[in-house]
């Protein structure tokens, strides 16, 4: 078998165990200070807003859309997602209206068509994109379009929504949706002004602020569930003096990498959620193969007579036993995560980090957060039984 290491290495990791804890516990207290300082740079999946891709017949300038962005007072980000294709990521919902600006426009039309028996406008809901105008007659939407137009309002279209028979007043009302100019749209004609030969739109996501929390909140909970379940498997797995050890480093390696995502300011979105997800798994893998090697030392201790091994020594001979095999499996994995981050491109480099902040972070964790927490609990439960036989025999 291909060894990176010695076949008769002998390292002495318990002797190291304090400090690298001790390491790992100020990184993990400096991770939770700055996401609570700086914060996740969250993506549109949890903050809500806008992802607009552009395909182009010829290769665009990325300057020339963020210049355009700039211009029109559009706050977001342009990046490549290949040779002739670009995504523009919004922080905000798909009509280029605010609030401020509805209110603006329902002002005016008030003022401008009581008159002409405007009854009621239905109040602005986001993500509706539309705003609805009830008039007691019926007119005609072009003269809404033009009145709207002349005003300088961002309105696409003005379109007949036929009657409201069930309308409060105990009459027939005619309705008129008013469509504001969408971002999509909006940048669309930009570019067209700007790129040579045929742009279109191929794919627009949008998010909403309330969607975007629940998401965010399903993201934790799936993480502490993952968690939870973790516990209880190690537990039953082997019993419950590992499994305090496996969970502990496993919150470990994501507090920190969290803690990287913070102070980079890198997309956090639910591509990183299932990054995270994967580095758990990926983390326990090698923690499960660890304590499994434990136990093999533990049992053939006990089949050579009690106490002829110390629990350091066991635990010594099993991380060295193993330590080839955690090498290459993480090497190997290291070398397609950099090969992600080097071809993958913008939309993939959020969860590639993650998966190699992970690896590095999960392998280290393997051997020095979840075995000296073993060693721990298990000399707590040895103390612990040999309190309970002297209270035994003394009674």
């Amino acid at each position: 078998m291909f060894r990176i290491v010695k076949a008769d290495i002998n390292f002495d990791f318990v002797k190291r165990f304090k400090t690298f804890t001790t390491i790992s516990a100020i990184l993990v207290v400096i991770s939770i200070g700055l996401v609570a300082t700086l914060g996740l740079n969250f993506g549109i999946d949890f903050r809500g807003g806008t992802n607009i891709n552009y395909s182009f017949e010829n290769r665009p300038d990325v300057n020339v859309i963020r210049e355009i962005l700039k211009s029109n007072k559009i706050e977001g980000s342009v990046n490549y997602l290949g040779k002739n294709e670009i995504a523009v990521q919004i922080s905000k919902e798909i009509s280029i209206v605010d609030a401020k600006e509805v209110e603006n426009i329902k002002k005016f039309v008030s003022e401008t068509f009581q008159s002409k028996g405007l009854k009621k406008i239905r109040p602005y809901q986001d993500g509706s994109n539309k705003l609805r105008l009830l008039f007691e007659g019926n007119i005609n939407s072009n003269e809404i379009l033009n009145t709207l137009k002349s005003k300088n309002f961002p309105i696409e279209n003005v379109t007949s929504f036929g009657v409201d028979e069930t309308s409060e007043e105990k009459m027939i009302l005619h309705q008129y949706d008013v469509e504001f100019i969408q971002l999509s749209n909006l940048i669309l004609d930009k570019i067209k002004e700007k790129a040579s030969g045929i742009v279109k739109i191929s794919a627009l996501e949008q998010v909403g602020p309330k969607v975007g929390e629940k998401l965010k909140q399903d993201g934790v909970l799936s993480i502490i569930y993952a968690l939870f379940a973790i516990l209880v498997y190690i537990a039953f797995r082997f019993d419950s003096r590992f499994s305090p050890g496996a969970v502990v480093a496993l919150a470990h390696d994501v507090l920190i990498t969290l803690g990287i995502f913070a102070v980079a300011q890198i997309v956090f979105d639910l591509p990183v959620i299932a990054a995270l997800l994967t580095l758990v798994g990926y983390s326990l893998n090698d923690t499960i193969v660890i304590f499994d090697k434990i136990r093999e030392e533990e049992e053939a201790n006990a089949l050579a007579g009690k106490n002829v091994l110390s629990l350091e020594i066991m635990v010594n001979k099993a991380l060295n036993t193993t330590i080839s095999r955690t090498l290459i499996t993480s090497l190997t994995t290291l070398f397609v995560v950099i090969a992600m981050i080097v071809f993958g491109g913008v939309s993939l480099f959020p969860f590639s980090i993650a998966l190699l902040v992970g690896i590095i972070v999960g392998t280290y964790s393997s051997l020095f957060i979840a075995s000296p927490l073993y060693i721990y609990f298990e000399k707590r439960n040895a103390k612990k039984m040999a309190e309970l036989e002297e209270s035994t025999v003394q009674s």
